[in-house]
């Protein structure tokens, strides 16, 4: 069931019934129903697409929460962001997120001005009052757009991405793989993961149509290096090749060229690679050879 399925249900029992009732300012739920639809079109054509992430920075307002309807009949993700936030934790969160478009009340302009160009994936700023330099205002984002049904196909099942309060210091957040689902604890929307030295808050669910990044965690780079204590480091890069790209050339190139201490895979043959020393490490578990796993111990008591 979608967000927007309430919504209908209670336009169904009732248009003229109030739905959303914020400082005596009452919309009925033919009123939010149809704004909801415009919204949703607008931010098609804004160039939102399903799985886009929309970000709402405003206090209380009925107008500001029709937004998150419409962003829903969008198949895009609702990203709240706290006005009571500071500026840096607030342009950390957009970032992270990555989104595309940010709707916020003019009350907040004068935050919105001092993070938005730290922000270039943030290519859509609406307000939802009139006058503020550097962004459409909300009716005329919605000039000409009809209030026919619209409703796009989502994604996958992610409504809503959230924040923490950041009052433990530096958000450490992480989206998981759908493939871990149910599979090993902690890993529902929400939920808290410890690992290395800290918890890790899961603010989202990867789909990747069944491909290998269903099965991991993603985190914020500087975060994992300063959590690992290993600095600027990284152990590998992946890289995506266009249609008809010659897999092979670049691995090539990758090697002849001194200046790149890389080594070049393919992601199933770094996958089988993975795939064996798996094994390789299941079996001295079994034998327990102290002349096989006393150095492989050591050497991992050394990497910490």
């Amino acid at each position: 069931m979608r967000l927007t399925d309430f919504l209908d249900k209670g336009a169904s029992l009732g248009l003229d019934a109030p739905c959303l009732t914020m400082a005596g300012d009452t919309r009925t739920y033919g009123d939010v129903q149809r704004l909801s639809w415009m919204i949703a079109r607008a931010l098609s054509r804004s160039g939102i697409r399903p799985g886009d992430k929309v970000a709402v920075l405003s206090a209380n307002d009925p107008v500001a929460f029709s937004c998150v309807f419409g962003i829903a009949r969008a198949g895009a993700v609702w990203c709240p962001i706290n006005p009571r936030n500071e500026a840096a934790e607030n342009r950390e969160l957009l970032d992270l997120f990555d989104c595309s478009c940010l709707i916020f009340q003019g009350t907040f302009a004068p935050l919105v001005a001092r993070i938005a160009p730290d922000l270039p994936n943030v290519t859509t700023l609406v307000s939802l009052d009139e006058g503020v330099p550097g962004a459409i205002s909300f009716g005329k984002w919605l000039d000409s757009i009809g209030s026919e049904p619209c409703e796009a196909e989502p994604v996958d099942d992610i409504a809503m991405i959230a924040g923490t309060g950041g009052t433990t210091g530096k958000l450490l957040q992480v989206p998981v793989g759908k493939g871990l689902l149910g599979h090993y604890k902690n890993m529902a929307l929400g939920s808290t993961l410890h690992f290395g030295r800290s918890n890790w808050k899961v603010v989202g669910i990867m789909s990747a149509e069944g491909g290998s990044f269903e099965s991991e965690v993603w985190g914020d780079i500087h975060n994992v290096q300063d959590d690992a204590q290993r600095g600027a480091y990284y152990a590998d890069v992946r890289l995506k090749l266009a249609p008809g790209a010659d897999s092979a050339a670049l691995i090539n190139r990758l090697a002849d060229d001194p200046r790149i201490n890389l080594q070049g895979q393919t992601e199933p043959e770094y996958y089988k690679d993975q795939a064996v020393v798996a094994n390789q490490m299941r079996v001295l578990g079994i034998t327990g050879d102290p002349d096989v796993t006393g150095p492989a111990r050591r050497g991992q008591e050394f990497g910490r």
